[in-house]
């Protein structure tokens, strides 16, 4: 699995390509809460190149959901389709995650 983010004021992109494993996740975790550290609010994801998404991955989500709603914040998702899409819809996460 790969990421990129890119980060515009208050705003990081985060790009996912591959499958997002706990090994990953962690990895996206600390990066991601560094970033609410340094203000950031509004996170948005794009799951158009993930395969896959495990419970580890489901849980940074959760995490950056919680420390950005905290600030006022709010995560956003776009590109979920097959397996991910599933997960999501199975975790009903896709009702806690704004679509994009």
């Amino acid at each position: 699995m790969s990421f990129t983010t890119k980060r515009s004021g208050q705003r990081v992109d985060i790009s996912l390509q591959g499958q997002l494993y706990v090994e990953e996740a962690t990895e996206l975790r600390e990066k991601l809460l560094r970033e609410v550290d340094g203000g950031a609010i509004l996170f948005h994801f794009d799951f158009a190149r993930l395969d896959y998404i495990d419970s580890a991955g489901l849980g940074v989500l959760i995490s950056v959901q919680k420390r950005a709603a905290a600030g006022g914040g709010q995560v956003t998702v776009s590109g979920m389709t097959g397996m991910v899409k599933e997960i999501f819809e199975l975790t009903r996460l896709d009702r806690v995650f704004a679509p994009r």
